[in-house]
């Protein structure tokens, strides 16, 4: 999706949800990682979708 056709209001929306990706749940997925409670490749996978489509 191309940000030139947002509206302001959506790309710092956009702008929100990619840095709560990054510093919120990026950090959850490396503790994951590390105590391999949940399936991480499935779960970079999603936010790798989430974040190209948003």
């Amino acid at each position: 999706m191309s940000l030139s056709n947002l509206s302001e209001k959506d790309r710092v929306i956009v702008a929100k949800a990619r840095d709560f990706a990054q510093t919120k749940v990026a950090p959850c997925i490396e503790q994951w990682e590390s105590d391999r409670a949940v399936p991480v490749d499935l779960l970079r996978e999603g936010i790798g979708r989430y974040c190209q489509v948003v």
